[in-house]
């Protein structure tokens, strides 16, 4: 009769071939049955990685063994519904993507293998661009796109985010520049922000992928401003040359500046004054005149004399006359205008005939 201890020892022999030697042996025999009809998918197994079901051998986790209505003889009648008995369903959320969706799983992924990550058909750039051609007009690429790092932007099966923005932000849909500040993070990190940019409209001004126009713009940089926002400017009789040629960014930083109303350059550093912006183009304007110079141009106070954008008056002034502009300084009466030589008459006064307005 046998010892309870040589029984035990029986019975665990038996337990581990049953749980681990016989399903092994079954698995290799089911395999090797499938292999006798399927060669050129055994070749084809032989390669990069293996989804599990392939790696174990175990092939009727997916497929029936006899057949089906369904022409892959599948588990299931609808791919998803089997890939799902495994992967955590998806396709619940506010933008989901069309392949899953349709539940078209292997629209994008190989059932069997893969030498891509991800039992990926292709390399993700080129498999996103199989369905979503490129604009080959567009030369100007966002560096993601331009690299097929597409998965940087955008998840590849749901979001809840429109356009499929990988990015959980806790909110129902995100603001699109919030997906944006993970690389651009220098354009919210000025003491003013554009209000198009606080208001998270980055795509107002630029296009996500690419574009035909410089910064990836929607419209050309002459246009893009007076485009939606700024529509009345470059109306005016008399237009500052930028303006003009709609280089409003020769000026204005088009995110952000710690000077008020965007203004360049960034590099000055305490109070900010405009004969900083307008010397960059009126260089001379202080060396022309060493003797002495007018106390709006020493104080940097450009604008107190002349519009920066456009007038209706020549040089861009603020007043059609001369003598209304010096007098909104100058408070001068009648009896302020006369001395022993001349007796000038205010209404009549034409103060350029003698001064010259920055110096001398």
């Amino acid at each position: 009769m046998l010892s309870k201890k040589l029984v035990f020892k029986y019975i665990c022999i038996f337990v581990f071939q049953f749980l681990f030697l016989w399903p092994s042996f079954l698995c290799a025999e089911e395999t090797k049955e499938c292999y006798d009809c399927h060669q050129k998918e055994k070749e084809t197994f032989s390669k990069g990685t293996f989804h599990p079901p392939v790696a174990h051998g175990d092939c009727k986790v997916c497929h029936k063994d006899h057949g089906d209505k369904n022409n892959l003889i599948l588990q299931f009648e609808v791919e998803k519904e089997l890939c799902f008995t495994c992967h955590d369903k998806k396709g619940e959320k506010n933008s989901v993507h069309r392949p899953i969706r349709d539940g078209k799983c292997t629209g994008c992924h190989n059932p069997h293998n893969s030498v891509n990550e991800y039992f990926l058909k292709n390399k993700v750039s080129e498999l996103c661009l199989s369905c979503h051609k490129k604009n080959a007009e567009e030369n100007y690429l966002h560096t993601p796109y331009k690299e097929g790092k597409c998965l940087d932007c955008h998840d590849p099966h749901e979001s809840n985010n429109s356009k499929l923005m990988s990015l959980d932000s806790g909110k129902t849909v995100a603001v699109i520049s919030d997906l944006c500040i993970k690389c651009h993070q220098k354009i919210i990190q000025g003491k003013n922000i554009h209000l198009i940019v606080m208001a998270g409209e980055c795509l107002s001004c630029h296009r996500a992928h690419s574009s035909k126009y410089q910064f990836q713009l929607v419209e050309p940089l002459e246009k893009i401003c007076y485009l939606n926002c700024h529509k009345n400017f470059g109306k005016d009789k008399d237009l500052h040359k930028p303006v003009k040629e709609g280089k409003c960014v020769s000026c204005h930083d088009p995110h952000n500046s710690p000077n008020s109303k965007l203004l360049l350059p960034k590099e000055f550093t305490g109070a900010f004054k405009e004969d900083k912006l307008c010397y960059l183009c009126h260089p001379n304007m202080r060396q022309k005149y060493s003797s002495k110079i007018h106390k709006p141009i020493t104080d940097g106070d450009c604008d107190g004399c002349h519009v920066p954008h456009g007038s209706e008056n020549k040089k861009l002034l603020k007043f059609s006359e001369d003598k209304d502009m010096c007098l909104s300084c100058h408070r001068l009466g009648p009896e302020d205008l006369k001395n022993k030589k001349h007796t000038l008459d205010q209404a009549h006064t034409k103060c350029l005939g003698c001064h010259n307005p920055h110096g001398n």
